[in-house]
Protein backbone atom coordinates (compact mmCIF):
# COMPACT_ATOMS: atom_id res chain seq x y z
CA UNK A 1 0.00 0.00 0.00
CA UNK A 2 1.91 3.51 -1.21
CA UNK A 3 1.83 6.09 1.81
CA UNK A 4 0.71 8.59 -1.10
CA UNK A 5 -2.39 6.72 -2.05
CA UNK A 6 -3.70 5.88 1.55
CA UNK A 7 -5.48 9.39 2.08
CA UNK A 8 -7.63 9.17 -0.29
CA UNK A 9 -8.68 5.41 0.03
CA UNK A 10 -8.14 4.78 3.66
CA UNK A 11 -9.89 5.85 7.09
CA UNK A 12 -8.28 3.07 8.92
CA UNK A 13 -5.14 0.91 8.82
CA UNK A 14 -5.08 -1.99 10.76
CA UNK A 15 -1.44 -3.70 11.88
CA UNK A 16 -3.66 -7.21 10.42
CA UNK A 17 -3.27 -5.09 7.46
CA UNK A 18 0.17 -4.38 7.85
CA UNK A 19 1.37 -7.40 8.20
CA UNK A 20 -0.64 -9.62 6.01
CA UNK A 21 0.68 -12.29 4.04
CA UNK A 22 -0.45 -14.95 1.59
CA UNK A 23 0.94 -18.63 1.92
CA UNK A 24 2.47 -19.92 -1.06
CA UNK A 25 3.24 -23.30 1.12
CA UNK A 26 6.78 -24.92 1.66
CA UNK A 27 7.46 -21.29 4.20
CA UNK A 28 7.16 -19.00 1.24
CA UNK A 29 4.66 -16.26 1.91
CA UNK A 30 4.00 -13.09 -0.08
CA UNK A 31 3.13 -9.11 1.76
CA UNK A 32 3.71 -6.27 0.03
CA UNK A 33 4.85 -2.60 1.94
CA UNK A 34 3.97 0.92 1.94
CA UNK A 35 5.88 3.72 1.57
CA UNK A 36 8.78 5.38 4.41
CA UNK A 37 10.58 7.40 1.81
CA UNK A 38 9.62 8.00 -1.67
CA UNK A 39 9.09 4.79 -3.60
CA UNK A 40 10.95 3.19 -1.22
CA UNK A 41 9.23 0.67 1.56
CA UNK A 42 8.81 0.97 4.68
CA UNK A 43 12.05 -0.92 6.40
CA UNK A 44 10.18 -1.67 9.75
CA UNK A 45 7.31 -3.13 7.63
CA UNK A 46 9.35 -5.23 5.59
CA UNK A 47 11.39 -6.49 9.33
CA UNK A 48 7.38 -7.37 10.88
CA UNK A 49 6.07 -9.32 7.96
CA UNK A 50 9.22 -11.04 8.01
CA UNK A 51 9.16 -11.92 11.73
CA UNK A 52 4.86 -12.61 11.01
CA UNK A 53 6.02 -15.12 8.39
CA UNK A 54 9.01 -16.62 10.97
CA UNK A 55 6.01 -17.04 13.61
CA UNK A 56 3.57 -18.74 11.30
CA UNK A 57 6.10 -21.43 11.36
CA UNK A 58 6.86 -21.23 15.13
CA UNK A 59 6.18 -24.63 17.56
CA UNK A 60 2.64 -23.99 19.13
CA UNK A 61 3.00 -22.53 22.82
CA UNK A 62 6.41 -20.51 21.81
CA UNK A 63 6.00 -16.73 22.15
CA UNK A 64 8.12 -13.91 20.20
CA UNK A 65 11.93 -13.92 22.16
CA UNK A 66 13.73 -11.78 19.53
CA UNK A 67 14.78 -11.04 16.03
CA UNK A 68 17.85 -9.79 14.21
CA UNK A 69 17.48 -8.27 10.72
CA UNK A 70 19.63 -6.76 8.42
CA UNK A 71 18.62 -4.45 5.62
CA UNK A 72 20.48 -5.61 2.42
CA UNK A 73 18.78 -3.70 -0.39
CA UNK A 74 16.36 -0.88 -0.50
CA UNK A 75 12.43 -2.66 -1.35
CA UNK A 76 9.94 -0.41 -3.56
CA UNK A 77 6.98 0.16 -1.99
CA UNK A 78 3.42 -1.49 -3.38
CA UNK A 79 5.42 -4.19 -4.86
CA UNK A 80 5.24 -7.92 -3.93
CA UNK A 81 7.58 -8.99 -1.38
CA UNK A 82 8.59 -12.99 -0.82
CA UNK A 83 9.43 -14.31 2.39
CA UNK A 84 11.04 -17.77 2.38
CA UNK A 85 11.02 -19.40 6.07
CA UNK A 86 13.54 -21.40 6.90
CA UNK A 87 13.52 -23.78 10.56
CA UNK A 88 17.10 -23.59 12.13
CA UNK A 89 16.35 -25.62 14.85
CA UNK A 90 13.29 -26.41 17.48
CA UNK A 91 13.50 -27.30 21.06
CA UNK A 92 10.94 -27.91 23.94
CA UNK A 93 11.51 -24.13 24.96
CA UNK A 94 13.62 -22.19 22.37
CA UNK A 95 12.89 -22.49 18.38
CA UNK A 96 14.90 -20.77 15.37
CA UNK A 97 13.97 -19.52 12.12
CA UNK A 98 15.45 -17.65 9.39
CA UNK A 99 14.00 -15.57 6.79
CA UNK A 100 15.10 -14.23 3.37
CA UNK A 101 12.94 -11.54 1.71
CA UNK A 102 13.23 -11.22 -1.77
CA UNK A 103 12.03 -8.66 -4.18
CA UNK A 104 12.06 -8.95 -8.01
CA UNK A 105 14.99 -12.08 -7.03
CA UNK A 106 16.81 -10.13 -4.98
CA UNK A 107 17.42 -10.27 -1.35
CA UNK A 108 16.40 -7.03 -0.08
CA UNK A 109 16.27 -8.30 3.73
CA UNK A 110 17.98 -11.23 6.20
CA UNK A 111 16.23 -11.80 9.27
CA UNK A 112 16.89 -14.39 12.48
CA UNK A 113 13.96 -15.31 14.71
CA UNK A 114 13.92 -16.92 17.84
CA UNK A 115 10.44 -18.37 20.00
CA UNK A 116 10.28 -19.30 23.30
CA UNK A 117 8.15 -21.31 25.74
CA UNK A 118 7.41 -18.92 28.98
CA UNK A 119 9.00 -20.16 32.02
CA UNK A 120 8.52 -19.36 35.70
CA UNK A 121 11.19 -17.42 37.65
CA UNK A 122 12.54 -13.74 39.62
CA UNK A 123 11.47 -10.78 37.77
CA UNK A 124 13.54 -7.61 37.73
CA UNK A 125 13.77 -4.46 35.61
CA UNK A 126 14.40 -0.59 35.14
CA UNK A 127 11.65 1.83 35.00
CA UNK A 128 11.26 4.59 32.76
CA UNK A 129 13.18 7.73 32.81
CA UNK A 130 10.30 9.61 32.16
CA UNK A 131 6.12 9.55 33.50
CA UNK A 132 5.40 6.07 33.43
CA UNK A 133 1.87 6.74 32.33
CA UNK A 134 0.88 8.83 28.78
CA UNK A 135 -0.10 12.59 28.67
CA UNK A 136 -3.49 13.27 28.22
CA UNK A 137 -4.62 13.74 24.60
CA UNK A 138 -7.35 15.73 22.76
CA UNK A 139 -8.90 13.58 20.24
CA UNK A 140 -9.37 16.83 18.24
CA UNK A 141 -6.37 18.45 18.57
CA UNK A 142 -4.05 18.34 15.19
CA UNK A 143 -4.54 17.76 11.73
CA UNK A 144 -6.22 14.73 10.60
CA UNK A 145 -3.41 11.50 9.83
CA UNK A 146 -3.45 10.99 5.95
CA UNK A 147 -0.24 8.41 5.84
CA UNK A 148 -0.43 5.09 6.47
CA UNK A 149 1.47 5.15 9.65
CA UNK A 150 -0.17 8.04 10.90
CA UNK A 151 -3.58 6.09 9.69
CA UNK A 152 -2.23 2.99 11.88
CA UNK A 153 -0.39 4.69 14.52
CA UNK A 154 -1.39 7.05 17.62
CA UNK A 155 1.68 9.07 19.08
CA UNK A 156 2.73 11.56 21.56
CA UNK A 157 5.63 13.11 22.76
CA UNK A 158 6.26 12.75 26.34
CA UNK A 159 7.11 15.93 29.03
CA UNK A 160 10.53 16.35 29.75
CA UNK A 161 12.15 14.57 32.14
CA UNK A 162 14.48 16.62 33.42
CA UNK A 163 17.00 14.56 33.84
CA UNK A 164 20.58 16.73 32.71
CA UNK A 165 21.87 17.13 29.08
CA UNK A 166 24.61 14.90 27.73
CA UNK A 167 25.54 16.50 24.28
CA UNK A 168 27.12 12.96 23.26
CA UNK A 169 24.16 11.18 23.85
CA UNK A 170 21.08 11.72 20.86
CA UNK A 171 17.33 11.37 22.50
CA UNK A 172 13.86 10.71 21.20
CA UNK A 173 10.72 9.44 22.91
CA UNK A 174 7.55 8.78 22.18
CA UNK A 175 4.32 7.21 23.68
CA UNK A 176 2.65 4.86 20.60
CA UNK A 177 0.13 2.62 19.93
CA UNK A 178 -1.94 1.07 17.40
CA UNK A 179 -5.32 3.15 16.74
CA UNK A 180 -7.28 -0.28 16.04
CA UNK A 181 -7.55 -3.22 17.99
CA UNK A 182 -5.02 -5.90 17.25
CA UNK A 183 -6.33 -8.75 18.54
CA UNK A 184 -5.16 -12.13 20.54
CA UNK A 185 -1.74 -13.09 17.91
CA UNK A 186 1.40 -12.09 20.11
CA UNK A 187 2.90 -12.32 16.84
CA UNK A 188 0.78 -9.50 15.52
CA UNK A 189 1.63 -7.35 18.53
CA UNK A 190 5.15 -8.05 18.46
CA UNK A 191 5.47 -7.18 14.52
CA UNK A 192 4.13 -4.07 15.29
CA UNK A 193 6.47 -3.09 17.75
CA UNK A 194 8.84 -4.17 15.40
CA UNK A 195 7.22 -1.43 12.86
CA UNK A 196 7.02 0.96 15.80
CA UNK A 197 10.30 0.81 16.68
CA UNK A 198 11.61 1.60 13.30
CA UNK A 199 10.09 5.06 13.80
CA UNK A 200 12.06 6.37 16.71
CA UNK A 201 15.86 4.78 16.14
CA UNK A 202 16.76 6.72 13.33
CA UNK A 203 15.20 9.91 15.17
CA UNK A 204 17.54 9.69 18.39
CA UNK A 205 20.68 9.13 16.21
CA UNK A 206 20.25 12.56 14.05
CA UNK A 207 19.49 14.31 17.44
CA UNK A 208 20.26 16.94 17.67
CA UNK A 209 21.41 17.82 14.30
CA UNK A 210 17.63 17.23 12.74
CA UNK A 211 14.50 18.16 14.72
CA UNK A 212 11.26 16.69 13.92
CA UNK A 213 10.41 19.38 11.07
CA UNK A 214 13.61 19.20 8.98
CA UNK A 215 13.72 16.55 6.53
CA UNK A 216 16.82 17.78 4.57
CA UNK A 217 18.83 14.69 6.45
CA UNK A 218 19.23 10.92 4.94
CA UNK A 219 18.90 8.41 7.30
CA UNK A 220 18.85 4.57 6.35
CA UNK A 221 18.45 1.75 9.02
CA UNK A 222 21.37 -0.68 8.46
CA UNK A 223 20.04 -3.15 11.01
CA UNK A 224 17.22 -4.05 13.43
CA UNK A 225 16.92 -5.93 16.12
CA UNK A 226 14.26 -6.22 19.08
CA UNK A 227 14.15 -8.61 22.38
CA UNK A 228 10.73 -9.20 23.62
CA UNK A 229 11.53 -9.63 27.84
CA UNK A 230 7.41 -10.50 28.17
CA UNK A 231 4.27 -10.37 26.21
CA UNK A 232 3.49 -7.12 24.54
CA UNK A 233 -0.23 -5.20 23.62
CA UNK A 234 0.93 -2.76 21.00
CA UNK A 235 -2.81 -1.49 21.16
CA UNK A 236 -2.22 0.05 24.65
CA UNK A 237 0.15 2.76 24.88
CA UNK A 238 4.08 2.18 24.99
CA UNK A 239 6.58 4.88 25.91
CA UNK A 240 9.48 4.28 23.57
CA UNK A 241 12.62 5.83 25.53
CA UNK A 242 15.24 6.20 22.39
CA UNK A 243 19.11 6.93 22.61
CA UNK A 244 21.79 7.26 20.85
CA UNK A 245 25.63 7.30 22.46
CA UNK A 246 27.18 7.22 19.29
CA UNK A 247 27.55 9.07 15.84
CA UNK A 248 30.87 9.15 14.10
CA UNK A 249 30.91 9.76 10.46
CA UNK A 250 28.04 8.33 8.67
CA UNK A 251 27.01 5.67 11.42
CA UNK A 252 25.38 5.74 14.51
CA UNK A 253 23.81 3.32 17.35
CA UNK A 254 20.51 4.14 18.91
CA UNK A 255 19.00 1.72 21.85
CA UNK A 256 14.90 1.77 22.66
CA UNK A 257 13.68 0.68 26.10
CA UNK A 258 9.61 -0.04 25.43
CA UNK A 259 7.58 0.36 28.65
CA UNK A 260 3.99 -0.38 29.18
CA UNK A 261 2.26 2.16 31.48
CA UNK A 262 2.44 -0.03 34.70
CA UNK A 263 6.51 0.71 34.37
CA UNK A 264 7.40 -2.66 32.36
CA UNK A 265 10.23 -3.04 30.80
CA UNK A 266 8.37 -5.06 27.69
CA UNK A 267 10.82 -5.13 25.09
CA UNK A 268 14.35 -3.44 23.79
CA UNK A 269 15.46 -2.43 20.42
CA UNK A 270 18.68 -1.66 18.72
CA UNK A 271 19.48 -0.14 15.52
CA UNK A 272 22.34 0.87 13.48
CA UNK A 273 21.44 3.56 11.10
CA UNK A 274 23.70 5.29 8.17
CA UNK A 275 22.84 9.18 8.44
CA UNK A 276 23.94 11.99 6.05
CA UNK A 277 23.49 15.26 5.22
CA UNK A 278 23.39 16.76 8.80
CA UNK A 279 24.93 19.63 8.39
Amino acid sequence: MPESASASRATEVTFSDLLDLDDHGDGRYRGVCHEGAPARAFGGQVAAQAFTAAAKTAPAGQKPASMHAYFVKTATAGEPVDYVVTVAGDGNTVSHRSVTALQRGRTVLLLLASFHRPEDGPARWRTPAGPSAPPADDPGDGPRPTSVRGLAVEQLAPPPDGSASDPGLGRYARWMRARSAIGDEPALHAGAVIYLADMVLARAVLQPHVQDSDGSARAASLDHSVWFHSEVLADQWLLFEATSPVLNGSRGLAVAHVYSTSGALVATAAQEVQARQLE
